[in-house]
């Protein structure tokens, strides 16, 4: 079956590819958002600047984020107490 290159706008691309592509470049955008997100809070720049730089599909965010960017005080669902000091009675 001959198809006509026309019928993908003129490059050749068949939608399914054009719609991985898409797919891949918005996991990575997520990941690397994530990671870029972490990396700045933890003021790691070089992670940041590597994290920026490097395009891997989320490869290098998924395992600085599994690795490296652990929050290690941060835990999930605990309140904060606050001593109450009472005045002295004389």
């Amino acid at each position: 079956m001959y198809m006509r290159t026309e019928m993908f706008g003129g490059y050749g691309f068949s939608p399914f590819f054009m719609g991985g592509i898409g797919f891949i470049a918005l996991w990575d955008l997520v990941w690397k958002g994530f990671a870029l997100w972490r990396a700045a809070r933890r003021k790691e720049q070089w992670w940041f600047l590597a994290l920026f730089l490097i395009n891997s599909m989320g490869i290098l965010p998924i395992v600085y984020l599994l690795v490296w960017g652990k929050d290690e005080g941060a835990t999930v669902g605990t309140v904060k107490t606050v001593k109450v000091l009472k005045k002295k009675k004389k």
